[in-house]
């Protein structure tokens, strides 16, 4: 994906939608963190990862207090849904660094990171974040789990 056009969008149930560009979301306050990737056929990874927490997107963002989950709408049309709790109490963000480099094409440029949450929850290649009131389910609970290969 060429970062030059990417835009990311938080919108939905917030009070100021906006759009950033790749270059903007660098110049964000960032996190580095190591994170434990689990794997549901049980493959566990330490990867350094940095980028910016949806607690400050979501901050910018203004989002309303109606708003209980957050969809992400990825490049090749995936889209999962995950409870706001979930991503602040785990402290997520997304990631556009891992190992010091920019997020190659598993996610590129910019994936979700949810330390404590299986890595098929971890949405790639994100390009919109959609604050919603209802809830709304996702992958997970409309088809079940990825089979483990």
């Amino acid at each position: 994906m060429d970062v030059n056009s990417f835009t990311l969008t938080i919108d939905g149930a917030v009070r100021r939608p906006i759009v950033l560009q790749y270059d903007q979301v660098l110049a964000l306050p960032a996190v580095d963190r190591m994170v434990r990737m689990d794997c549901m056929s049980g493959i566990r990874s330490n990867t350094a990862m940095k980028g910016v927490t949806l607690a400050h997107l979501f901050c910018l963002a203004r989002a309303r207090g109606s708003a209980c989950r957050a969809v992400f709408h990825c490049a090749d049309g995936y889209c999962e849904s995950i409870p706001l709790i979930d991503l602040l109490r785990h402290e997520a963000f997304l990631a556009y660094s891992e190992e010091g480099e920019q997020v190659d094409d598993t996610g590129c440029p910019l994936r979700l990171a949810v330390p404590g949450k299986y890595g098929y929850k971890w949405a790639k290649w994100v390009r919109r974040v959609q604050l919603v009131a209802d809830e709304r389910p996702g992958r997970q609970e409309t088809q079940g789990p990825p089979k483990a290969s």
